[in-house]
């Protein structure tokens, strides 16, 4: 996902951060979210007077403070921009969807089995 105005971009779900998502990078602090925030703070929403902080509920312990500060880190780096968000389809090289893509995706990381050769 790269980020534009951020009004598609999901802060806590979609992969913004050099690919990967709050919940793989940060999973401690990730799970301080309500499920009902996690699907609708946007980027351009968080971004917004901080908002993504007040998203953060319960009790926090070092490793979730620890997340804390590196997501902050990140927040203050991140600007918005005029452009709309982008989605990058990662199974291609150029970024963009096929549906040929799409078939290859599906057989990645599976073994083929060629025991009718057996018999």
């Amino acid at each position: 996902m790269v980020i534009g105005n951020g009004l598609t971009t999901l802060l806590w779900e979609d992969r913004w951060i050099n690919g990967q998502s709050v919940c793989e990078l940060l999973p401690n602090l990730y799970d301080c979210i309500p499920k009902r925030r996690r699907t609708a703070r946007t980027m351009a929403d968080g971004l917004n007077g901080n908002s993504w902080a007040r998203d953060i509920h319960g009790n926090l312990g070092l490793h979730e403070i620890g997340q804390y500060l590196q997501l902050s880190q990140v927040m203050q780096h991140t600007e918005l921009s005029a452009a709309p968000d982008q989605l990058i389809w990662k199974w291609t090289a150029s970024g963009t969807y096929s549906a040929q893509s799409s078939y290859l995706a599906t057989f990645h990381g599976s073994t083929t089995c060629y025991s009718w050769k057996l018999i």
